[in-house]
């Protein structure tokens, strides 16, 4: 729920020697709990079967899941 989680963008935060990128495979963007789940194109095949395991409740990107910046929120909700 807070995005400490062992992914690159916090990873590359807390300077663990072996990450030297804080972006995702993608290389869109930071590689975040958010990026994984909702947006990441290298993972629309990943995402859909999870879509289709979680049906009728997938997940969403309303509003309510992000901060006022428009970056995903600390807090992403329960499923």
């Amino acid at each position: 729920r807070i995005g400490k989680i062992e992914l690159r963008a916090f990873l590359f935060q807390r300077r663990v020697p072996e990450v030297n990128t804080p972006l995702c495979c993608c290389s869109i963007t930071g590689e975040t709990p958010a990026h994984i789940v909702l947006y990441c194109p290298e993972l629309q095949q990943e995402r859909e079967e999870l879509q289709r395991a979680l049906l009728p409740h997938p997940p969403s990107n309303h509003p309510r899941l992000h901060s006022s910046n428009g970056r995903p929120s600390p807090v992403q909700g329960r499923w």
